[in-house]
């Protein structure tokens, strides 16, 4: 049982677990992305990249490539690098932590709250490489509703909140004409950021032993320009957009004072969109710019998870137990168009006449048809773009905590 007065750090965790609660959480960021890059960074204690970390919200693992948090007033607590060795995950901990985040019911009581916070433009620095000052800035409003749903027997939260994230993209490329005539290229590209954040979650009290309770996520980021910046034109850029919807069922019974069964069932749709800026085949010339279209070239993903969560806890004077069976189906439908516009790259050449040209002096023989114009590689992918993959995987497994003696515990189990 979790209440605004827990303790902020659970006093039974050690190494480098803990638990974040109450105050301890108020402290942390409040925008999600920023919450995340915390969480990720107390997460590599226990070894690993911090952007590799796995993260499940409330039991379920948040899918490949979807990583992202519940707004920040409805968690009720986080576990950083709990058992991670525990049978009841699918993967050991070798690439990174896990952060498991856990959701909290609705008051009682009816509240409500309104936010907003902005970083406009005038209050930061600007980029030291831009030509101006540039739009940098972020804003973030919403709000939060909770409060009961039918008298004592349910409750309901909701949340939702939107940011616009301005930043740019600071060219710094060298641009020649047909002349050979060099000139310094400094541009700033506005990269505009949007985000929807949003969730809504119902507890149904079904009797005095059965707690039923579902819950909707969803999340979708909008990006310009992206991957502009360097010696990378604006041509080179893409818009990408990203979604992501989750639906949680979960059925809490408690069978005895010792016995509690968990049923959840969870579904997942995601999937990304990119769009590049320009359709030409992508252009390379070392040291001076890379223009052309993105070599990402058109690309669509469509991905569906559907998860079971079955498990038994027993609660025994010197063992937890926990038995739980896990099957998974994924649906994924790919199509992905990675250098299918092909690349000219202008790296610098021997000539005929045994004289070592440059990549620009290559590329200006190339645009006058001149000799020693060639490119010094051309490469494309052609084929079928279109991926479709059905994976279904199945996991029974065992876990027994063991309190030996006062001052040791044992923890084992078996997937």
């Amino acid at each position: 049982t979790v209440t605004t007065d827990t303790a902020e750090t659970s006093t039974t965790t050690s190494g480098p677990a803990q638990t974040i609660s109450g105050k301890q959480i108020q402290s942390l960021a409040d925008d999600p992305d920023d919450l995340l890059r915390e969480l990720q960074q107390l997460s590599a204690a226990a070894g690993g990249a911090p952007s590799a970390a796995t993260v499940a919200v409330d039991g379920f693992d948040n899918g490949e490539g979807t990583t992202h948090l519940p707004p920040k007033s409805s968690i009720a607590y986080i576990k950083v690098n709990p058992d991670m060795f525990s049978a009841e995950y699918r993967n050991p901990p070798f690439g990174g932590g896990r952060i498991e985040v856990y959701t909290k019911p609705g008051a009682k009581a009816f509240h409500g709250a309104l936010f907003a916070t902005n970083s406009s433009s005038w209050m930061n620095a600007r980029d030291p490489f831009a030509t101006s000052a540039g739009s940098i800035g972020k804003q973030r409003y919403g709000f939060e509703l909770t409060g009961p749903l039918y008298k004592k027997s349910s409750d309901f939260s909701l949340n939702l909140e939107h940011r616009i994230i301005d930043n740019i993209g600071v060219v710094n490329a060298v641009t020649v004409d047909s002349a050979g005539n060099v000139t310094p290229f400094v541009q700033d590209v506005p990269a505009p950021q949007h985000l929807w954040v949003g969730s809504a979650r119902v507890d149904w009290q079904l009797g005095a032993k059965n707690t039923f309770i579902a819950s909707l996520t969803t999340y979708n980021n909008d990006r310009q320009n992206q991957g502009v910046g360097g010696n990378s034109l604006a041509s080179t850029g893409r818009s990408r957009s990203d979604y992501d919807t989750e639906l949680h069922l979960t059925d809490v019974t408690i069978i005895s004072p010792k016995i509690m069964h968990e049923a959840r069932l969870g579904f997942e749709w995601d999937g990304q969109t990119n769009k590049p800026n320009s359709l030409a085949p992508q252009v390379s010339v070392a040291g001076a710019f890379t223009g052309g279209g993105s070599t990402l070239g058109p690309y669509r993903e469509r991905e569906m998870w559907s998860t079971i969560i079955d498990d038994v806890i027993i609660q025994t004077k010197n063992h937890l137990l926990k038995i739980g069976i896990q099957p998974e189906l994924v649906r994924l439908t790919t199509h992905a168009t990675n250098s299918f516009n092909g690349t000219y790259t202008f790296g610098g050449a021997v000539t005929s006449t045994g004289q070592t040209i440059t990549g620009i002096q290559q590329y200006v023989n190339a645009l006058n048809g001149a000799p020693d114009g060639a490119p010094t590689a051309f490469s494309n992918v052609a084929g079928d773009p279109d991926i479709h993959v059905t994976h279904f995987r199945n996991a029974l497994y065992f876990q027994d905590d063991w309190k030996i003696l006062a001052n040791l515990h044992l923890s084992y189990g078996l997937r």
